[in-house]
């Protein structure tokens, strides 16, 4: 395992480790709270997914009020058979991706090893421990 003694690395881990002190108990209690925070937001939002894109509305309960704004804009591509034209087809399949769990769903298991990659890419987990004093 590398360890660096850089004095501002070593500024920056204290504090770190002060943060995680101070919050870990309450990250732990807010957790399960924050779940349930997004599910019922969802489950708010989801009483309007027929209604009109750009309206907004109001929920109402006896303490309090959601406000349910308009749907935020999203733009995609409508023609990739256009798109792979104008850019020719060496540049759009350059800059093309392909959704992994697309791809599981519509092609051979037998068939992965010949086109994907498993790499350790990912981001890196921070755990932080208090040393002995």
């Amino acid at each position: 395992m590398k360890t660096k003694t850089d004095p501002v690395r070593v500024a920056i881990v204290d504090e770190l480790g002060a943060l995680d002190t101070e919050l870990g108990p309450q990250l732990a209690i807010l957790k399960p709270k924050m779940k349930r925070f997004d599910e019922l937001r969802k489950m708010v939002a989801s009483w309007y997914d027929e209604e009109a894109p750009e309206a907004d509305f109001q929920a109402s309960g006896d303490k309090f009020t959601a406000v349910i704004e308009a749907r935020g804009w999203e733009r995609r591509i409508t023609d990739m058979r256009k798109l792979a034209k104008i850019l020719t087809h060496a540049l759009f399949f350059e800059h093309c991706s392909f959704a992994l769990g697309k791809f599981d769903k519509l092609v051979d298991v037998e068939k992965h090893k010949d086109l994907v990659v498993k790499e350790q890419t990912g981001t890196r987990t921070v755990t932080v421990i208090r040393k002995a004093a």
